[in-house]
């Protein structure tokens, strides 16, 4: 049972961290900031894969279905009044490569999601089981 609170400090520290990244991030005016707290967020959701992956896969999920959100609705923002319709050709181009990257995102965290569910399994299995 130890290892299971261990397990759960790890993600709930990798959790704490990706979400402290993104506030120094978003609120940061400071390049180096913004590359460390990147790097950071970036160990912090490795360790995370590696301590339990169907939970990395939910946040995966999590994060592409709010890119794709986002992207949808600046795809469709009407043009601002002064602005050239070369804008709007441009934000196509920039929504579809947001849609396309999150889309490939969501992939990654379906695969992730039950690769982690096997592993539950595998290791709910083995306890049952009397294995290691």
């Amino acid at each position: 049972m130890a290892w299971r609170s261990t397990r759960s400090m790890r993600l709930a520290l990798c959790l704490a961290t990706v979400v402290a990244s993104a506030g120094l991030i978003v609120h940061s005016d400071q390049r180096l900031v913004m590359f460390a707290a990147a790097i950071a967020g970036a160990l912090a959701l490795f360790v995370m894969r590696e301590t339990d992956r169907a939970a990395y896969g939910a946040v995966e999920i999590l994060f592409a279905l709010a890119v794709l959100w986002r992207a949808a609705g600046d795809a469709g923002a009407p043009v601002a009044p002064g602005e050239s319709a070369d804008v709007v050709a441009i934000e196509w181009d920039v929504a579809l490569l947001q849609i396309g990257a999150a889309t490939y995102v969501l992939v990654r965290g379906f695969d992730n999601f039950a690769r982690g569910l096997e592993a539950r399994r595998a290791r709910r299995g083995e306890a049952e089981n009397g294995g290691p």
